[in-house]
Order: structure tokens, then sequence, then C-alpha cells
């Protein structure tokens, strides 16, 4: 199956609330790659990449959110697919 590579901005209640390692707890579980990190906004971005099935089922979850986390709005873009992600990280600012 062919890879998928997306960038995601969530907005909502998402930082302090563990939904950084909601993300990639699924990522890992799925074998995907990429990142998520905070940003200064109060929103979460990240970059995912992986095989097409599994991307588009994290891509379901980051939509859901973790249990305490409250998501208004995902910015979905699809971006070029890189080689140097291997695996999924938190990025600390």
């Amino acid at each position: 199956m062919p890879q998928k590579s997306y960038q995601c901005q969530i907005t909502g209640r998402v930082q302090g609330v563990f939904f950084r390692s909601y993300l990639k707890k699924h990522a890992d579980n799925l074998h995907l790659a990429g990142w998520a990190k905070n940003e200064p906004s109060g929103s979460v971005l990240l970059e995912v990449q992986g095989e097409g099935d599994a991307v588009d089922e994290f891509l379901k979850l980051v939509k859901i959110g973790s249990e305490n986390a409250k998501i208004t709005k995902v910015k979905v873009r699809k971006i070029p697919n890189q080689t140097n992600l291997k695996e999924f990280i938190i990025k600390i600012i």
C-alpha cells in the first residue's frame, strides 16, 4: 500500500490533557512515523506518515481526541513523504 503523509493542526482543549501522548500511542500501534508538538497558539501541530489505511485510521482518532481533550477543529493538509521519519515522537518546544 502506498505511503501517505499529512500535516494537521488541532485546536480546542489539546494542551495539558495528554493529547500528544494519546497521538503517540496510536501512531505507535499503527506503525506510523512523524511528530506532534504544542504550538504557542494553544493548538497541537503534527505530521504523520505511513501506510494509507493506517494513516486514515489515525486521522479518525485525531478527530475523536483523548479522554480529556476537546477537539474543536482539525485542519489537514497533504504533504510530501519524508525519508527521515522513522518513528513518531513528541517534540518539546
